[in-house]
């Protein structure tokens, strides 16, 4: 039990460490693309057919790195250790635990008390009210 959960923070770890790098390629990235829009934009003398020649270009390099970081997944997949783990995994697991979905519960009911109507004045309140949260509080 305590090789797999040292394997399992290994795994947790790989996945951060390649999230982290996608995050940091992504941000060079537009960092790049800045820095060359504002060349262009000081320099007019580039053409369209040349802007054309260097997105196809750039297309190209992301595509071939995709193709790296697929080849070097499979790779790792390949690895008779992981594969034994994961074969262990799937025979102990075959199959996906089912959770039991909640009952909704019934609303409690208190005897006196009855829902009260609006009236326009509070709709109108109570809706400008909810604009003004939203305004501030942006998600």
């Amino acid at each position: 039990m305590c090789l797999f959960g040292i394997f399992i923070k290994k795994i947790c770890f790989v996945l951060l460490m390649n999230a982290f790098k996608e995050f940091a390629k992504n941000v060079n990235q537009q960092v790049d693309v800045l820095e060359e829009n504002i060349t262009n934009m000081l320099n007019p003398e580039s053409t369209e057919e040349e802007l054309q020649e260097e997105l196809q270009e750039e297309l190209q390099e992301e595509l071939q790195e995709e193709r790296e970081e697929e080849g070097k997944m499979e790779e790792q997949l390949k690895d008779p250790t992981i594969n034994n783990i994961f074969s262990s995994l799937r025979r102990e697991f075959p199959s996906p635990t089912e959770f039991p979905v909640p009952s909704p519960s019934p609303s409690p009911k208190i005897e006196g008390f009855e829902d009260l109507e609006k009236t326009s004045i509070q709709q109108q309140i109570n809706e400008q009210l909810k604009q003004k949260f939203i305004d501030n509080f942006k998600f």
